[in-house]
């Protein structure tokens, strides 16, 4: 009797331990928010991601919402290493997301950035992004016309970033 006590605790324990590991398994994986590295001698520039590092945060995972990765991307990194590729002043003000393509209407300040620095700010963004489940594609703009073409206005993937030094 003790033996068949034992046999069904056993069988019990682990059916339990495969219900922890579907669940582990269904669970989303955490999203990865893209920022810069904080110097240029500490990343691994040759890498795949360049110029840019990761961090995860435990509480946001890829089904999160877009308003929940913008508010979590906005407080910066956690990791002394990572900064953001944006001073404070630079916002979203608001977004819309229509077959895939996530367009971000951005604060006038984001027209200071320039050059290799705007491209990184989209390159961040983008590639952080494009990670949920429901954008393809983002799109930067400030609503400005005149700053169209280049990396506003274009609709970009995480493939159109190629960030070494």
């Amino acid at each position: 009797m003790k033996r068949l006590l034992c046999l069904a605790l056993a069988l019990a324990a682990v059916l339990a331990g495969c219900g922890l590991v579907q669940r582990a398994a269904e669970q989303e994986p955490p999203l990865r928010l893209y920022y810069c590295y904080a110097e240029a001698e500490i990343g691994p520039y040759d890498g795949e991601n360049g110029a840019l590092g990761c961090e995860t945060d435990g509480l946001i995972s890829t089904e999160a919402t877009v308003d929940q990765v913008l508010s979590r991307y906005w407080k910066g990194p956690e990791t002394e290493t990572l900064r953001r590729p944006f001073s404070g002043a630079v916002t979203v003000e608001q977004w819309s997301l229509e077959d895939g393509c996530l367009l971000l209407t951005m604060s006038e300040e984001t027209e200071s950035l320039v050059g290799f620095d705007r491209t990184l700010l989209a390159a961040c963004l983008v590639k952080t992004l494009v990670q949920l489940p429901s954008v393809e594609s983002v799109v930067l703009t400030t609503g400005q016309e005149e700053i169209a073409g280049g990396i506003f206005n274009t609709p970009l993937t995480a493939e159109d970033f190629l960030l070494v030094s």
